[in-house]
């Protein structure tokens, strides 16, 4: 209820928030006695010259802050350069990270010009610059647009003197600027001031001027104290609803005892009988409810597994029984699996072997315990082409069955080839849970092919070579089939002129040629 009481109303309230910064002002932090700053309002001026244009961009990494080399004294402390973030803020001695500024504003020291998530690198017609003189050091945001609200702009310009004076100058603040419920601190501006290694415990309103701090910083804390205008209108709020709840949990608490704690109470008695063993009950149903309508499923229950109890030992004799038959074709195929001459390979879905029969073992070289949970691969020779395997995997994960032959390398090193047939395994909802590779081992058959094709290709290698003219003709009408390289050249024609001829067309005497033929 308080949840969505905020939610309606909280937003409206809050914009009408009213931000306590003032825009063309400067302010004046002069070091004291104390190691701290007087805060003071001098009269307002922007300088005109601004510098360089510097390139800052709105990303955390090397881009976001530039490193700026000017002497300056800071909470008792000389620095001989600082850091100038994209987020409005001067950081000494280190670096400051946009994200450690979430808590308490980092624990770097440093200046905040008015902290709020910027991006420069978003702006046309301005920018970060920085001049330097001997004795002073100019730092100017101009109309840099916010990170959630690009449409408002923000001029700041700070002047770091060389005795450790320096000013804050604010000269382009949006007239309304967003402070919403919901939003980051970072969305509006934050805080405005100086602080040590952690922000101050108790903050400031620089309305109020002059201000005299200690070592502990000054710091105006803009966001916190748009949260304590929230807190101020939610705490009574909340603390109405509370009492509210409080009477309505008190009311639910008693139709909770009497409207439901005794009828289930009845109902849990019944149900602890039953756990004793006692299956005839039937409990009386007080009232036509939830618990009345469960009291009447559990006597439904009651007496359904009663009579389930009566017939237990049929059902249980009925189920040994199919569960010898299937233990039995279970046997059988097992058997028949690890009698089996082929190697059989069964993996999980992943390609991690699970299974594998002893003629696998006895092919491979590898014992069950050395390939159990891992892939495959591990015969891999590099003989066979990557093309196969991408075919195999891209055919067998659309669950269709993957036939062709591989080049493994046996324990040893030994090279062997395998006749290979790869079939998914699914389950009762058609999803691949396994592969079953079935493979032959097929070295015998793949030598003999290779020694014929080796001897092939010598028979081709001396016909050709041969320094004799070569034909091989056609019985029935004397065509050329196949002719030699010195074919071509005894008779001036090329090889495929010759296999376009008959054996008579080469001879002076056709006739005789074609009868001897």
């Amino acid at each position: 209820m308080f949840g969505i009481i905020v939610w309606l109303v909280a937003p409206a309230y809050a914009s009408r928030y009213q931000a306590n910064l003032a825009d063309e002002r400067t302010l004046r932090f002069s070091p004291n006695a104390e190691g701290g700053y007087d805060v003071s309002e001098i009269p307002f001026h922007l300088e005109a010259d601004l510098g360089q244009k510097k390139h800052i961009e709105d990303v955390i990494g090397e881009n976001d802050q530039i490193e700026v080399d000017f002497p300056f004294p800071f909470y008792g402390r000389v620095y001989q350069s600082f850091f100038i973030h994209n987020d409005g803020v001067i950081a000494f001695g280190e670096k400051v990270n946009m994200r450690n500024l979430q808590y308490r504003l980092s624990a770097v020291p440093a200046i905040l010009l008015g902290l709020i998530d910027l991006k420069p690198e978003a702006s046309s017609t301005g920018g970060v610059f920085v001049k330097q003189d001997d004795d002073r050091l100019v730092v100017t945001f101009l109309s840099v647009p916010s990170f959630y609200y690009p449409e408002q702009e923000y001029t700041y310009q700070s002047i770091l003197y060389a005795d450790g004076t320096f000013e804050i100058t604010h000269a382009g603040l949006p007239i309304h600027p967003a402070y919403r419920v919901n939003d980051r601190a970072l969305a509006s501006i934050w805080a405005v001031g100086a602080k040590p290694s952690l922000a101050p415990a108790q903050t400031v309103v620089f309305s109020n001027l002059p201000i005299q701090s200690g070592a502990e910083g000054v710091l105006h804390d803009e966001y916190m104290s748009f949260r304590k205008y929230l807190h101020d209108f939610l705490q009574p709020l909340a603390v109405a609803i509370f009492l509210v709840s409080l009477f309505f949990l008190l009311g639910l608490a008693m139709l909770f005892k009497y409207g439901f704690a005794q009828p289930l109470d009845a109902l849990l008695t019944g149900v602890q009988a039953f756990n004793s063993g006692e299956c005839k009950i039937n409990l009386p149903v007080r009232y036509n409810d939830e618990i009345g309508f469960l009291t009447h499923s559990f006597n439904t229950l009651a007496a359904e597994l009663d009579d389930v109890l009566s017939n237990l030992e049929v059902h249980i004799a009925d189920q040994t029984s199919d569960l010898q038959i299937t233990n039995e074709q279970l046997r059988k195929l097992t058997i028949a699996i690890e009698q089996s001459p082929a190697s059989i390979v069964i993996t999980d879905s992943n390609g991690h072997i699970e299974y594998v029969n002893p003629a696998f073992t006895q092919i491979s070289g590898y014992t069950m315990k050395e390939v159990l949970g891992k892939n495959p691969r591990i015969l891999k020779s590099g003989q066979t082409p990557e093309e196969t395997f991408s075919e195999m995997w891209a055919k067998i994960a659309m669950g269709e069955v993957w036939r062709g032959e591989l080049a493994n390398q046996r324990k040893n090193g030994e090279l062997y080839w395998e006749y290979t047939v790869i079939a998914p395994i699914l389950n009762t909802a058609g999803k691949i849970t396994h592969y079953v590779a079935i493979k032959e081992d097929v070295t015998d058959r793949h030598n003999a092919e290779m020694a014929l094709r080796e001897s092939e290709m010598q028979y081709r290698q001396l016909f050709e070579l041969e320094s004799d003219a070569i034909f091989i003709i056609r019985n029935e009408d004397g065509r050329i089939l196949q002719a030699n390289s010195a074919s071509a050249h005894l008779y001036g024609y090329t090889v495929d002129e010759l296999l376009a001829l008959r054996n008579s067309d080469l001879s002076a005497e056709p006739e005789q040629t074609q009868k001897a033929t």
